[in-house]
């Protein structure tokens, strides 16, 4: 094995963090880059030993490994695996742990590798209220939820379905999780199919960025016609702000005339045609999760998948409008994708998969991890759904959650490979599925 890059030695290598109220510096993350000896030694054994201590333990929910520390770049911070407890991280039975998974890496002739076990939390929707503009052709990275109900996720973008006998079919894609709380009995589970009883109408935006706007929009003519109020008093004692008169006038009349136009909006989008349910890929705790829905989208709100103009220049193919094909990405290769929460984020594929436990779930999965650039997280609650894109703007894969590191406050991104979920669409309705060609929908 080669010569490790040295990096600044922390107060131990095996950590289990505490709550500390006291001032901290912020540990910065880095992927693991396709070059380093690691990945070899935790793919061929490191691996499977961490997991299996790791697996009977209760209260874990993320196992990654990243480089991570207070050094300015990767190469000055030591490879470290970071396993997430919801809570009691620092009691007895993690401690012995530690002990465990770094004898694992001494004896695998990785003593340089740093393990910590801390607080954090995985997770899949919802998110706090954020303003988009809204817009009848629901755009890429669109605010979205089932009717009525307060988990926000984000529209990916849209797919086509054709089957023999059948006029091509173009609908949104989405995770299966952002409309779960609509579905009863099995099919929480077990996912929806054409043909199943009962209808899930969703909405673009969703229920609560609606609600909220509406709220904001009465707040902001309150405040506009209160400043109104207070110049007209101080022009009729003939006092300074009379001028002004005018121009908050307007400004009132835009506000009211936004409120209406917000009440008038019709939200609803369409309804569900389908969804993979919480499930996993065979064989257990080694393949990916399964969480996809599709939304049958009416006429009328049909968008389609060309990247916001803002956001083509950061392209390397600049003058590439829309996804047109999907693609498998590299480890190492960055990555960018368009979402309801945080908008515009990039990243980098990570050449370590994480081993993780979802809300909802029943078991575990093993995850693409994706690390967010420039200290920015990839994803936040509510971009669910979101479409991962390559640097060139094809198609890489779908975000399905992440993981928040309480003690650090960094969040790390899980994406599902786009092959995957497209397989099992194909595989469940019978039928292929395409990236739908420019200009057809």
């Amino acid at each position: 094995m080669s010569k490790q890059p040295e990096h600044k030695k922390e107060s131990s290598d095996e950590t289990v963090d505490s709550e500390d109220s006291g001032f901290k510096a912020s540990r910065r993350i880095f992927p693991i880059t396709p070059d380093d000896p690691i990945i070899a030694i935790w793919e061929t054994s490191l691996r499977k030993k961490i997991i299996g201590l790791i697996e009977p333990a209760t209260g874990w929910c993320a196992v990654d490994d990243i480089r991570s520390g207070y050094g300015l770049s990767a190469e000055q911070n030591p490879i470290t695996i970071l396993v997430a407890v919801a809570q009691d991280a620092s009691i007895p039975e993690w401690r012995r742990l530690v002990r465990k998974m770094k004898d694992c890496c001494i004896n695998e002739q990785c003593p340089h590798v740093v393990v910590r076990v801390h607080e954090g939390k995985t997770f899949r929707s919802a998110g706090v209220y954020v303003a988009r503009p809204y817009s009848k052709n629901s755009p890429i990275g669109s605010s979205i939820s089932a009717v009525g109900e307060n988990i926000s996720g984000t529209l990916g973008g849209f797919l086509e379905l054709r089957k023999k006998g059948y006029e091509p079919m173009i609908v949104g894609i989405t995770c299966h999780h952002v409309f779960a709380s609509r579905f009863l009995g099995r099919s929480r589970t077990d996912g929806l199919f054409p043909d199943s009883d009962g209808t899930v109408d969703v909405c673009q935006p969703s229920t609560a960025d609606y609600r909220q706007s509406e709220l904001e929009a009465t707040e902001a003519i309150d405040r506009a016609e209160a400043r109104l109020k207070n110049l007209k008093a101080r022009a009729e004692e003939g006092l300074a702000g009379g001028a002004e008169l005018p121009s908050k006038e307007t400004q009132l009349a835009a506000e009211k005339a936004l409120r209406s136009e917000t009440k008038a909006f019709g939200t609803r989008l369409g309804s569900a045609l389908a969804s993979s349910g919480f499930r996993h890929k065979e064989p257990a705790g080694e393949g990916c999760c399964l969480d996809w829905a599709l939304v049958r989208v009416e006429k009328a709100r049909m968008g389609n998948n060309n990247f916001p103009e803002r956001i083509c220049p950061r392209f390397r193919r600049p003058t590439l409008p829309c996804i047109t094909n999907a693609t498998t990405m590299c480890i190492g290769e960055p990555a960018v994708k368009w979402g309801r929460t945080t908008g515009y984020t990039a990243a980098t594929f990570s050449c370590i998969k994480s081993h993780i436990k979802l809300p909802d779930s029943e078991g575990t999965s093993t995850e693409w991890c994706f690390v967010g650039k420039d200290g920015r997280d990839f994803c936040r609650g509510g971009d669910s759904g979101s479409l991962v894109l390559s640097e060139i703007g094809e198609l890489a894969g779908i975000i399905v959650g992440g993981s928040f590191h309480g003690p650090d406050g960094f969040t790390l991104t899980y994406v599902t490979p786009i092959a995957e979920v497209l397989g099992d669409i194909s595989r469940r309705l019978g039928c292929s599925v395409h990236i739908p060609e420019a200009g057809t929908y």
